[in-house]
């Protein structure tokens, strides 16, 4: 790599391995808020519908 740092040292450095951490969080959360939106709106879709309204 350049400067004679390795990939694995690279990887290692505070600001890097932070900016990797906040990615992978990140996805983590959309992943998983992206279903948990779904099954809430659609309980609130076929309680509207069972109460007649």
């Amino acid at each position: 790599m350049a400067q004679g740092i390795s990939l694995e040292n690279a990887l290692n450095l505070p600001f890097v391995a932070a900016e990797v951490m906040d990615t992978l969080v990140g996805s983590i959360g959309l992943v998983t808020v992206s279903p948990f939106t779904a099954l809430t709106e659609t309980w609130l879709l076929a309680r509207k519908q069972s109460d007649g309204v």
